[in-house]
């Protein structure tokens, strides 16, 4: 009787074990499914990206680490996401997704310097411009990546005693579920620009 348990028990453990590896490697071949798919129009140096909770996905090099989401809630919906790459946060790209009402509770972090009621697309670039202040800026408009229009903006500056130029890129309006609430801003090196675009080239959210 006790050698029939043990069978029994070494059955369902091997029934277990066959069960996570078959959900595993579906798992896999899912996941080069949609690398294979998302980012076919790229070279190995890419992956792809998803995030099941944001439904957001892309591709993105390997040489900047795996991505990483911070996702805030409020009232049980997405207010704000933070996405980055590896350590070195300020030579990789990044990607905030912010609702107004978090932009204006929190001054940010959407550039809190930026008043995105008046990101006009609309408008003549000089006009654009001058949301940035004295700042030094070439800003071209309706610059159109995976069907979503935004402005983009090349800056030079200084950090840490250290001249840099950055590209940002602004989307006024987001479509996001069913709200367009929602304003997305990426920044990166200019020497990075090509690389950003086929980011934002691959992105769905």
């Amino acid at each position: 009787m006790k050698k029939y348990f043990i069978y029994g028990v070494i059955i369902v453990l091997i029934s277990v074990l066959f069960g996570i590896f078959v959900w595993f490697k579906s798992s896999i071949d899912e996941q080069s499914y949609m690398d294979k798919q998302h980012c076919d129009h790229l070279d190995d140096r890419w992956g792809s990206f998803y995030d099941k909770q944001t439904d957001i996905s892309f591709c993105y090099k390997y040489v900047w680490g795996k991505p990483y989401i911070n996702l805030e809630q409020e009232k049980n919906k997405i207010s704000n996401i933070k996405i980055a790459f590896g350590e070195k946060t300020q030579d990789n790209p990044i990607i905030i997704i912010a609702n107004n009402a978090y932009i204006h509770k929190n001054n940010g972090p959407v550039r809190p310097d930026i008043k995105w009621a008046q990101v006009d697309l609309d408008i003549f670039e000089n006009d654009l411009e001058t949301l940035f202040g004295n700042e030094e800026v070439i800003v071209h408009k309706n610059i159109k990546f995976s069907g979503k229009n935004s402005m983009r903006v090349y800056r030079s500056l200084i950090l840490d005693d250290i001249f840099v130029e950055r590209v940002d890129y602004f989307f006024p309006k987001v479509q996001m579920g069913n709200s367009n609430d929602y304003h997305m801003y990426i920044t990166g090196l200019s020497e990075s620009e090509a690389d950003i675009e086929n980011v934002m080239n691959s992105l769905h959210i």
